[in-house]
């Protein structure tokens, strides 16, 4: 059996050959690693998200880094670790930065969106609202009105309990932005959620 670990014997020993090495070294390493890692791997690689996500993101790899981390959250999120999820995806987010333009409009969009899911399950309502509606601005200004009226439709709980006037607000925009909506399996399932 092909184990995914690594381990120097003593710590010192590892901090001094990563110290010898120069800053293109360590992020080439980082992405042999994480290459090799992914492939010894197979289909099991999400089971080794964190440590993937670790090695891709030292190794400058943002689309591989993100995948991962992607799945480290969901995988957090499945043990009810809201917060590390938050954490992960944070993360994540930041690193969409480095993607092309097309591809970085919706793995943004999806990411904080999955954020906002991660502040839900653990309660953090404030943190959650704020990442439903940067994802419904971002979405509306890049066009994109389904994710945009699906973010907002998402508010209605977080913000709905101490905020009914917030949730009106979504509610209202939501509803003058339902007719854009091409799809009309897609608009049938918004307007029911409104």
């Amino acid at each position: 059996a092909l184990s995914a670990r690594f381990q120097f014997e003593h710590i010192v020993s590892r901090e001094v050959l990563y110290c010898r090495q120069s800053a293109a070294q360590r992020v080439e390493r980082h992405r042999r690693v994480a290459d090799a890692l992914e492939t010894a791997l197979g289909h099991r690689s999400h089971g080794s998200a964190s440590e993937l996500a670790l090695h891709f993101t030292a190794g400058q790899a943002c689309s591989k880094s993100i995948e991962y981390l992607r799945a480290a959250a969901a995988a957090a999120s499945r043990r009810y670790a809201g917060a590390e999820a938050g954490a992960l995806l944070t993360e994540a987010t930041k690193l969409t930065r480095g993607l092309p333009r097309p591809a970085r409009i919706i793995t943004e969009l999806e990411v904080l969106d999955e954020l906002g899911a991660a502040h839900f399950v653990c309660g953090d309502f404030n943190h959650c609202a704020r990442a439903w509606h940067e994802v419904a601005a971002r979405a509306m200004k890049h066009r994109r009105i389904d994710t945009a009226i699906h973010a907002m439709s998402r508010l209605a709980f977080p913000v709905g309990w101490d905020k009914p006037a917030l949730l009106r607000s979504a509610a209202e925009r939501t509803i003058t932005h339902l007719p854009s909506v091409e799809d009309p399996i897609t608009r049938a399932e918004l307007m029911i959620r409104v």
